[in-house]
């Protein structure tokens, strides 16, 4: 079976985030998904390593510069 799924992300697998909550604000990337019935949660690499994260929780590379944290 296939199912179609239509999902809107925040964030997309390559983009670059930072973490809400890292007061050292190192730069991660999006690597992946986790679909959940009601959420999504976003896997995010940080110097080899994983970590999971809801939407709130991260900020993109964009909004960081323009200090929006």
């Amino acid at each position: 079976m296939m199912i179609d799924l239509n999902l809107k992300v925040r964030y997309r697998i390559g983009d670059i985030v930072y973490c809400r909550s890292d007061v050292d604000s190192r730069l991660r990337f999006v690597t992946g998904y986790i679909i959940r019935k009601q959420m999504i949660i976003y896997i995010v690499s940080l110097e080899g390593s994983e970590a999971y994260f809801y939407d709130f929780e991260l900020i993109s590379e964009n909004e960081q510069l323009m200090g929006l944290n």
